[in-house]
């Protein structure tokens, strides 16, 4: 499963890591550039997290994709995701 989580209030996001960390596996996060999703809030940080139900997590894999360019005329497409894909741990 995959979960979008934004940091506009700052109690519910760590507060739904924890439980990630503790009650399922969390197995990757992607850091997405603040601003990434407009609708959400002007410059709200976003992460996409993966995780697996009723496992304990034991490491995490964490991919930035810092370096990429979203705007109107140029939103998140699955181009973006490309090396991610090449470079996710099966």
């Amino acid at each position: 499963m995959f979960l979008l989580l934004f940091r506009t209030n700052e109690t519910a996001f760590l507060q739904t890591k924890c439980k990630l960390l503790n009650d399922c596996k969390l197995w990757c996060i992607v850091s997405l550039l603040a601003g990434t999703f407009v609708a959400a809030g002007g410059g709200v940080k976003a992460n996409i997290l993966f995780f697996t139900r009723g496992q304990v997590t034991e490491k995490i894999w964490y991919y930035d994709l810092f370096d990429i360019k979203i705007g109107k005329r140029t939103p998140l497409s699955r181009k973006h995701f490309k090396e991610f894909l090449e470079l996710l741990p099966m």
